[in-house]
């Protein structure tokens, strides 16, 4: 209900991620996305500005073996930073940009279903994030301060190719909401100058691609 916050995107993207393994049950990770050649919507005017979706992720992973054999399950779990946001061009006058980021509390399992190929799925929540507004032509403020919380799932599956490498797809949906206190500094293009906004951002990829390693 505030025009300022009000917009959507898509558009083709690149991940990238390392797992370091530092004993079979401790290890590090990190994770980064982000958007190419992505615009958003400048307001009714249908003018578009370029605008950057990023996610950055670093943390620490714990890791459990259901057995030995090339069928047998596997468990990770660990504590990570995450930062993420839409870095809009500066030119906008309709739109800003965001910026969120805190720790993350992450699960995430590899389940066979046969020697070639198995399932994936992954679970992060993560409470009392850090958010603010990035500005551009505008100035305005959603609210005085906001509180955000986000939670992040993941479906997918790998092909095992040999031991150091595979081929898999995941589809991975975030969403994250901020409650803002207090009035918004400015009417918005509609005239409305609302009090106690809540704001949804929600974003969704899908992933195809490689992992090796040794």
């Amino acid at each position: 209900n505030y025009s300022y916050r009000n917009y959507h995107s898509n558009g083709p993207g690149i991940g990238l991620g390392m797992n370091l393994w530092l004993t079979p049950f401790f290890g590090l990770q990190s994770k980064y996305f982000s958007s190419v050649s992505s615009g958003v919507r400048d307001g009714t005017a249908g003018d578009v500005v370029p605008m950057d979706t990023q996610e950055f992720e670093a943390g620490l992973r714990f890791r459990r073996h259901f057995g030995y054999s090339r069928k047998s399950a596997q468990l990770s779990w660990g504590l990570d930073y995450h930062d993420s946001g839409n870095k809009i061009s500066k030119d906008a006058t309709q739109t800003m940009g965001r910026k969120t980021s805190g720790l993350s509390l992450t699960l995430e399992g590899t389940l066979p279903s046969s020697v070639t190929y198995a399932h994936l799925f992954e679970v992060a929540l993560r409470p009392f994030q850090h958010h603010s507004e990035m500005q551009t032509q505008i100035t305005a403020k959603t609210g005085a301060k906001s509180q955000t919380n986000s939670i992040h799932l993941g479906l997918g599956g790998q092909w095992t190719l040999d031991r150091n490498n595979q081929v898999f797809w995941k589809g991975q949906y975030s969403v994250e909401r901020n409650l803002f206190d207090g009035t918004a500094s400015q009417p918005d293009l509609h005239g409305n100058t609302p009090n106690g906004v809540s704001v949804t951002n929600s974003l969704l990829i899908f992933y195809f691609g490689f992992k090796w390693g040794s």
